[in-house]
């Protein structure tokens, strides 16, 4: 064989691709890891509940609003036209990027597509959980509870918006973790690009940035980042409320409207109906109230406001009430509960306490098909964790009075503490919006919460089990040490 001249030697010592692969991903790092177990563990189970489902019915469901998505994600991808007077751009942008990738048509793709979205989402659950309660089992534990639950991938598999609104609201949480484990000013604009996501895909996220923005300065104060962060803070809050300005903008003249999206007058209607505050209205809908009165005496719409289209319905009767992108609508709304804005709160607080119990999935389990019992099992399992979600209030105001004593009585940076209650915070905002800006089907629109919901109640709950059994084992090990028969004697001081 020849000798190898200096250019071949270079090239057999220079690495293969695979090897440099290895090494980029740290496989061996992996390998040793702590957390391969427990990954492995919510991975493979999440994996095996999403092929059940779809093995027991492969084809997505889909509702009265899928149709309006898949109009906007043609719009953008053959026109790039992203805005829509009733759909956010950001779900439609989505299905136009899966159409791009894997053709037209097939809705079993983008099914697909969220269905990965949902492991993705399960995996940083578990990252979100360690990094609080810095225990292995007890973010495996959390993650299998939020992902191993038919009722949440029901949704996730569906052609609606839940799915890929839920994992935007996982990773804006985990952005905010990582931000108070080491804040910098690159991960405040992490947390603010997430929030933009979060923003365009569901409009509840409009009005929490500055909110957001001081309850991270107020956590990281102390630091000596204060007036560093402080600027950034201003500056992502002006980008991220131009940026809806100018979609509004974008949105508006060619439309006939200014807001957002058209369906918060909708909805706003919708909520006079269930709370059945038209008394409430300013005298000049004086006419509409009697039209009301008669229409929801014929109980057209729910005082729970669960699956009915009553704001839809009454605009069957009287047209101009939804003319010109439901204007009139959005007038009376605003109008009645700016008029009696304490009534609205209370309202809201009462039925955000009593809307756990409202528990159903999305498209149904055939039961005379394969994996069917196991199914229903898991779903038995899930409603059980629907019962947990009255316990979120309480434990999120007890992680608040915990971040607030943190705040005032003790020193150093509690960096954990300012996670979950930060989280805690977040998720409140989320279920009062939500709320009191949703009408009907309410565990869809709860359905993004959720996860946050049980990393505030299973997380502290498992964190105090494990407490507890070290404790015991610690007591355990005193007694062994001790030999037999010795008694210890305890002197007072004199």
């Amino acid at each position: 064989m020849p000798p190898m001249n200096s250019f071949e030697q270079k090239a057999a010592m220079r690495p293969t691709w695979k090897q440099v692969l290895v090494s980029r991903l740290r496989v061996g790092d992996w390998r040793d890891s702590p957390h391969l177990p427990g990954l492995l563990v919510v991975s493979i189970l999440t994996t095996l509940l999403i092929t059940i489902f779809y093995i027991n019915e492969p084809y997505p469901p889909s509702s009265a609003d899928t149709a309006s998505y898949l109009t906007v994600a043609e719009k953008i991808k053959n026109d790039l036209t992203f805005t829509d007077v009733y759909r956010a751009p950001g779900y439609p942008l989505f299905i136009a990027i899966v159409f791009l990738i894997f053709g037209d048509g097939d809705l079993r793709f983008v099914s697909v597509a969220q269905a990965g979205l949902y492991l993705i989402a399960a995996i940083e659950i578990y990252v979100i959980a360690y990094l609080i309660f810095r225990r292995v089992w007890i973010a495996t534990a959390v993650a299998l509870v939020a992902s191993i639950n038919t009722y949440q991938f029901s949704y996730a598999k569906g052609i609606i918006v839940e799915g890929f609104a839920m994992w935007t609201v996982v990773t804006l949480t985990l952005t905010i973790v990582l931000f108070l484990r080491k804040p910098s000013v690159r991960l405040l604009w992490l947390v603010a690009g997430a929030l933009m996501l979060a923003l365009m895909t569901r409009t509840e996220w409009m009005y929490v940035a500055i909110p957001l923005f001081a309850f991270l300065l107020i956590s990281t104060r102390g630091l000596g980042l204060g007036r560093r962060l402080a600027f950034h803070a201003l500056a992502a809050a002006a980008v991220f409320y131009g940026a809806l300005g100018l979609y509004v903008y974008a949105n508006g003249p060619g439309n006939g409207y200014g807001p957002f999206v058209v369906i918060p007058r909708i909805v706003g209607v919708g909520k006079i109906f269930q709370y059945r505050m038209q008394d409430a209205a300013p005298a000049k809908y004086d006419e509409w109230k009697g039209r009301i009165d008669a229409f929801l005496a014929d109980d057209r719409a729910n005082p729970q406001g669960l699956r009915d289209g009553g704001p839809y319905d009454f605009a069957d009767l009287y047209p101009e009430w939804s003319a010109h992108f439901w204007r009139l609508s959005g007038e009376y709304s605003r109008d009645t509960i700016l008029n009696a804005p304490g009534e609205y709160v209370w309202q809201t607080i009462k039925f955000a306490d009593a809307a756990h119990k409202y528990h159903w999935g999305f498209g149904a389990i055939h039961e005379h098909r394969v994996f069917a019992g196991s199914l229903n099992a898991l779903q038995a399992v899930s409603r059980q964790t629907y019962k947990t979600y009255r316990l979120f209030p309480l434990f999120a105001a007890g992680c608040l009075a915990l971040w607030l004593v943190a705040l005032i009585r003790w020193t150093g940076y509690q960096r954990r503490i300012h996670m979950i209650a930060c989280i805690s915070f977040l998720s409140l905002y989320q279920l009062f919006v939500v709320t009191a800006g949703g009408y009907a089907d309410w565990p869809r629109l709860y359905m993004t919460l959720n996860p946050n919901r049980i990393l505030v109640v299973f997380g502290p709950i498992l964190f105090g089990v494990s407490l507890l059994a070290r404790a015991v084992e610690r007591r355990a090990r005193r007694g062994e040490d001790r030999p037999a028969g010795e008694i210890v004697v305890r002197r007072s001081p004199s």
